[in-house]
Parts: structure tokens; sequence; C-alpha cells
């Protein structure tokens, strides 16, 4: 951290889902092509009754190069603007990776707070908050937050199919029933078409334009479940829960029905089953 200096606090657009084990550690990422480390500050132990540890970062110490100049507040402000998309696709990694739904919190208008060289809070316009989080949430572990951060400084895009998914669980987490069941049947079938593609040209060497002339007499859910099932690949879900799951999706996207919540959660984790089965998510940058 010797070319690193401190340069104030961030405050993240929503909270962080994170472990225990990754606070009090330090990661490297960039914004706006800028390299920079990101300190996460030490959990605490509750202190008392009616008190939790806390399970989600709204606010990290920013270190970035000593050689980076003083900024203007019009470059601030750019910079502002660049957490948001860097901040989008971090956390969309650590949603695919987690299964949860992407936080949602009131936005915020000034990301960077800075310190002047005796250690005092520059002022800017708006402030700042943190958030605590509760106890027993999911979280993003050491690794895949370190790996999150990685992919975010090149704004590496989810896969299709965890794009899909992603949205899934932030349409589950706003109660959007249908608009769930849309996305997480959608999702399992790009992680079908993928695994059914590269099973045929993979294993079997067949020809891409044969490939392409058999995928197109399997298609639908149900059919590219049974075609994988054809060629023995493990799709990670039993064959009625995915047909469950195809019927679902098309009385909400054609009839308009809606799903109830029961339905939909056991639904969301068929599709989960199938994506990850199929295209597990690693820890690269290369995801294929």
């Amino acid at each position: 951290m010797a070319d690193f200096v401190s340069a104030g606090t961030l405050t993240l657009p929503s909270p962080l889902p994170v472990q225990p084990e990754a606070w009090g550690h330090s990661f490297t990422t960039a914004i706006a092509g800028v390299p920079v480390v990101l300190a996460l500050p030490k959990a605490q132990p509750p202190d008392g009754p009616g008190t939790v540890r806390p399970s989600a970062i709204r606010q990290v110490d920013l270190l970035w190069p000593a050689s980076v100049r003083a900024p203007s507040e019009s470059e601030l402000r750019d910079f502002d603007r660049a957490v948001s998309h860097w901040y989008r696709c971090v956390l969309a990694w650590v949603c695919a990776w987690t299964g949860l739904a992407p936080p949602t919190d009131r936005s915020v208008d000034v990301n960077l707070q800075l310190f002047d060289q005796a250690g005092a809070l520059l002022k800017r316009d708006q402030g700042q908050f943190l958030f605590y989080g509760f106890p027993n949430e999911l979280g993003a572990t050491r690794d895949q937050l370190e790996a999150a951060l990685r992919l975010g400084a090149d704004l590496t895009p989810l896969p299709t199919e965890y794009a899909l998914l992603v949205d899934a669980q932030g349409a589950f987490g706003d109660f959007r029933n249908r608009v769930c069941v849309i996305s997480a049947a959608g999702a399992a079938e790009v992680a079908l078409v993928r695994r059914f593609e590269d099973t045929l040209a993979n294993s079997y060497g067949l020809p891409e334009a044969f490939v392409g002339w058999v995928e197109t007499r399997a298609r639908g859910l149900a059919a590219l479940d049974q075609a994988c099932r054809n060629l023995e690949v493990e799709t990670g879900a039993p064959k009625r829960d995915v047909e469950l799951l195809a019927r679902a999706r098309n009385r909400a996207a054609h009839a308009g029905s809606e799903v109830d919540r029961e339905e939909t959660t056991k639904l969301l984790q068929t599709a989960q089953l199938v994506v990850r089965t199929l295209r597990p998510l690693q820890l690269t940058a290369n995801q294929g």
C-alpha cells in the first residue's frame, strides 16, 4: 500500500452484503480507470441486548495512488457517476454467487468524501450514512468479494444466464412474482442451451452448423431439459420441477397469470439449481 494514500470515505450506492470473514480486509479494484484500494471496517461484536453484528457494508475507506492530484469538483462528480456504474457490476457478481436479491436503499448524491492533509473531512454537498444490516443474512465471502471487485474494475458483465438469474432474484425481492418466474425460466433455458451446444460440439465433435440444426428441434425449456438428459447431462433439478417452471413461465408470459409466493420460491430455486449445475460460476474473469 506504499503507493496508495488515504483519499477519504466511499459511500456505496446500496448496502453490499458481506460475510464477517471479509470485514477488516483491504481489496483492490478500479473506478473510472483509477486503481483504488477499499479498506473494509472491522465488524464489531454485539455490545448488548438488541444489537446485531453488521452483515452489509455501506461505507468504506478509500485509498488511491499517491500520484493522483487533487481533483476538481467537476472531476469528483464524474467519479461519483462512475461509482454507480462500477458498483452495479460488482453487486451483480456478488448476487450471482450468493443468490441474494440486489439490495435497494435511498440513493446518495455524493459517494466520495475527501480528507484534507490534516485528516479533516472536506465539506461537499449532501452527506453520507451507514447501513449495518441484520443477523443471519447471507453475504459474499472474502474470495467472492475480491473476485467481484476485480471483475468490476473492468466492468466485466455477468454471463447471460446469471444476469437473468440476478434479475429474477431482484424481482423476487420486490415481490414481483410473475417477472421473477419469467426471468428465472429464461436463465434456466439459456444455461440448458449453452450446455447442450457445448456437449454436442465438444463431447461428440459435431460441426457447429449441425449443432445449430439439432438445437432448433429442441426448443423450449422442457424440451431442452429432456435433450440434455438424453445426452446423459445432469441438469441439477428433477424433470418434473423443470416442467413446472416451463408451464408457469408460459402462463405468466403469455396469459399474464400471476404466481403465488410459495410457488415462485420453488420455481426460483429450480432455476438456480439448473443454472449453477450446468454453468458453474468461477471466481475468475474467464467465465466462458
